[in-house]
């Protein structure tokens, strides 16, 4: 088993540096820092946490809540924060809060009573769930990812969602389809995004969706299966073209479609945001907009390492940009679509 001196020996340091490097307690140069880790890394190094506990009172413990555990996208995310912050001896608490509010507040009173050293959360709503106060009151580090909160401000990293919407909805106006619909999330910042830039996209071509074309439900399988069915059960009335807002409504949706004997995009087209390792299996490959939860949790774990090292600094909003990778899911409509239009 590695010791500190055997990181400081590699590192070329003292053993008082890589001590003051792990703890986070002392200032010590970036560039030193970045060879203490390194070391660490290298040497595959694990500091003991009890120990390190009871001097510092640090827990080395993190919370991360998300909305969905079994979601790929926050799967990903998680992984690559424990990648993130393992190095540095942390440990995580990972919990979900199944979308609801007041299973969030819940496991927000269990975090708190773990006296863990910071929180990575995925929000359910834009408003925040009633122990939200009680976190600012701790002054406990947080990190928000995938989703903000209206109203307080807090450290933040999410992908852009309003802008690609509308692209994504702009590219379906491009091959004709005028009846377009959305299988959307409920309550989160990303829905409303979402959605907002499916009606801005919509609104530009002077088109107006009847409200039976808009689903809201949750992030999964069950929502995009259950619009599609409701959808396609009336094929005179139904949109042309479908915007699923997330990779598993996606796969909920095109079962539907191929249980009721219809093609993609043959009969409809369907765009989606989603992982472009799945859409390359899927058949026909999907139009999506690329996501990259990954890179995401990454911006997360810096960012709340940061704060458990005592840097100051103002309230931090991330957005990554992202980008389309075109597929095969979409074709010019049949037959041509009813107009909705002002």
């Amino acid at each position: 088993m590695k010791t500190l001196k055997d990181v400081a020996l590699y590192a070329g340091v003292s053993v008082a540096t890589v001590s003051r490097v792990i703890s986070g307690n002392y200032p010590v140069k970036e560039t030193t820092r970045k060879r203490v880790l390194e070391a660490i890394g290298t040497l595959d190094y694990h500091p003991n946490g009890v120990a390190r506990s009871l001097k510092n009172a640090k827990t080395y413990t993190l919370g991360v809540l998300v909305p969905d555990i079994a979601n790929p996208y926050f799967v990903q995310l998680v992984r690559a924060v424990e990648a993130s912050v393992e190095k540095l001896g942390y440990h995580l608490l990972v919990a979900s809060s199944d979308e609801k509010a007041s299973k969030e507040s819940e496991l927000i009173r269990v975090f708190l009573e773990k006296r863990l050293d910071g929180m990575i959360i995925a929000p359910v709503s834009v408003t925040p769930a009633t122990d939200w106060p009680q976190l600012i009151v701790n002054a406990l580090p947080i990190v928000l990812v995938d989703r903000i909160l209206e109203g307080i401000m807090i450290d933040s990293v999410r992908e852009e969602s309003r802008q690609s919407s509308k692209e994504l909805v702009t590219h379906l106006l491009g091959y004709g389809h005028r009846a377009i619909g959305i299988v959307n999330g409920r309550t989160s910042t990303t829905a409303l995004e979402r959605e907002s830039g499916y009606r801005e996209a919509l609104q530009e071509a002077g088109i107006i969706p009847p409200e039976d074309f808009m689903v809201r439900g949750d992030y999964d399988h069950k929502t995009g299966y259950l619009a599609g069915k409701r959808f396609l059960s009336h094929k005179e009335q139904a949109p042309t073209a479908v915007f699923c807002t997330n990779n598993l409504i996606a796969l909920g949706f095109l079962q539907a479609v191929h249980e009721l004997g219809y093609r993609v995009p043959e009969d409809i087209s369907i765009v989606s945001f989603g992982d472009p390792f799945e859409a390359t299996f899927q058949s026909p490959k999907m139009t999506i907009v690329v996501q990259n939860p990954a890179e995401v949790g990454r911006y997360a774990a810096f960012m709340l390492l940061e704060k458990l090292d005592g840097k100051p600094g103002k309230n931090v909003e991330v957005i990554l940009p992202t980008v389309i990778r075109l597929g095969d899911s979409v074709r010019a409509p049949r037959e041509p679509a009813q107009m909705y239009s002002n």
